[in-house]
This record gives C-alpha cells, sequence and structure tokens, in this order.
C-alpha cells in the first residue's frame, strides 16, 4: 500500500518477515521467502550490497533450519554474505559479527553432517573453522556487550553446540 516491490522499505520488510520466520515458522515457505527477499535484494540494490549479505545470511539460515544438507548452498550462501560484509565494513570491524556468527554456524552444521567416511579430515577442518570464528566473536562480543550479555549468551551457545558436533 505504501510502497511497491522495488523500494527499500518494502526490502526492509521483507527481511524483517524472513527473520521472523526463520525464527518461529520454519518450514519450507521460510526458505522459499528468504530466496524470494535474496532476488529482491540484488534486483533494488545490486549484487555486492549489505542488504544482500544479509539476505545471503538469511538463505543459509533458512537451508540449516530446514536441515537441507543435499548441497553446500547453505555454506555456500553465509561465505558470501561475510565476503561482502568485509568489503563493506574491513577485516576487522564489530559489524562482522553477526556474518561471523552466520559462517560458523554453517561450518558447524556442514562438520556435523559430513558422511562418515570422511570423518577424519574434513569433520575436523570444518570444525577447527567455526570453532576459530566463534572464539573471535566471542571477544568481540565481551569486549563491545560486556560479559553479562544476550549476545555473548548467543556465541556460548553457539560454542557449546559446536563442540557437541565434534563429539557426535
Amino acid at each position: 500500500k505504501y510502497c511497491g516491490q522495488n523500494s527499500p522499505q518494502y526490502l526492509k520488510a521483507l527481511q524483517q518477515l524472513v527473520q521472523f520466520s526463520n525464527e518461529f515458522i520454519q518450514d519450507k515457505t521460510t526458505l522459499d521467502l528468504a530466496q524470494y527477499a535474496f532476488d529482491r535484494a540484488r534486483i533494488i540494490t545490486g549484487y555486492e550490497s549489505l542488504p544482500v549479505a544479509h539476505c545471503h545470511r538469511s538463505v543459509s539460515k533458512s537451508y540449516i533450519t530446514m536441515k537441507n544438507f543435499d548441497s553446500d548452498l547453505f555454506l555456500q550462501h553465509a561465505n558470501e554474505a561475510y565476503r561482502i560484509a568485509q568489503d563493506w565494513f574491513g577485516v576487522n570491524d564489530v559489524k562482522l559479527l553477526p556474518f561471523k556468527l552466520t559462517l560458523a554456524n554453517a561450518f558447524q552444521a556442514k562438520a556435523n553432517n559430513i558422511l562418515q567416511q570422511d570423518k577424519n579430515s574434513g569433520k575436523l577442518n570444518y570444525f577447527n573453522e567455526a570453532l576459530q570464528l566463534v572464539q573471535e566473536s566471542l571477544k568481540t562480543s565481551e569486549e563491545l556487550f560486556g560479559t553479562m550479555s544476550f549476545k555473548v549468551a548467543q556465541v556460548h551457545r553457539l560454542i557449546s553446540s559446536t563442540y557437541l558436533s565434534k563429539k557426535m
């Protein structure tokens, strides 16, 4: 009613809806909605923009939430989001924190779902990558938010799930 499909406000609303859907609905429509938001972001803002990076994160999270590990698309989208964010913010900026956490989550999901025959080589590599990113994120979170914050608790939860994925 207030803006068309090519409006940045429409894209922001889509991203909010995808985030809600990733957290609470978690079904096939979430993945479709994330993919639609990603396509709209590329049309509206261009291929190397920050909204596209956020949409890459959303698509990656949707694949992981759906446990859709048939291909490495969840890892590709997380890598692409992190790369675009690094181009925008620089390599050591604190604004990279959500992108690092998404990439660490993707590495953890990949390590968790590697076939048994590759267990010794590939799983350990992905686990180490995830652990390194999470440790960097924890340090950044504690410096930025303090040791007693919700964001630090989220990072600790990701660390524990990463360690659990190594044991499985």
